[in-house]
């Protein structure tokens, strides 16, 4: 009897030994983005923090940005927005744009996203951070228009009767607005697709 309970609980302290052996380095792994964050913000702290230390040409100003849906904006490249750029003054880098759910910045997705930007005085003095939200603005889509029949009636004698010249304009006009939200449907696909290349 002493000797089955004696190998039970073996059996037990094993278990327990290698379940806290995997779950060790998963907690590991867990905290790695926190501290990759961390680490950044402590290497690139906000701008109010280091500005007395900066001279006038080196501090920057960030505004908020919106652009069409589907356009080639490069948020990398592309620092409209940001006020009081010098090259020859400070180096100014992407860090990383995400929306609220953690999705990286895409033109073809409506949305709000935080872009954080490193900007680092070509004097030596001190590195900050800078912020803006970039907002990838709904796509724009014309209404269909319905056909009001009453506009079309010629004349009093003829009550009821439509011109069927105007109609068939604005039956083009509906079915090349449906090839145009067709056309962005399948840009974005396309697009979609590239990112996963």
């Amino acid at each position: 009897m002493k000797g089955t309970l004696k190998r039970v609980m073996s059996g037990v302290l094993s278990v327990i030994t290698i379940a806290s052996a995997v779950a060790q380095p998963m907690t590991a792994y867990a905290a790695e983005p926190e501290k990759a964050a961390s680490s950044f913000e402590a290497q690139y702290p906000e701008l109010e923090t280091v500005k007395d230390k900066l001279a006038a040409d080196e501090i920057l100003t960030a505004n908020d940005y919106s652009i069409d849906y589907g356009s080639d904006f490069d948020i990398k490249v592309d620092f409209s927005g940001i006020e009081g750029i010098n090259d020859a003054k400070v180096k100014v880098e992407l860090y990383e744009a995400k929306n609220e759910a953690g999705d990286d910045f895409d033109t073809y997705q409506a949305d709000t996203y935080k872009a954080v930007y490193k900007v680092e005085p070509v004097s030596g003095n001190p590195s900050y951070r800078i912020s803006r939200n970039v907002t990838v603005k709904e796509p724009e889509t014309e209404q269909l228009t319905e056909p009001n029949t009453s506009e079309n009636t010629v004349g009093e004698g003829n009550a009821g009767e439509t011109e069927d010249s105007g109609n068939a304009e604005e039956d083009a006009d509906a079915e090349g607005q449906t090839e145009i939200v067709t056309d962005l449907t399948e840009r974005r696909k396309l697009q979609q697709m590239k990112s996963l290349d």
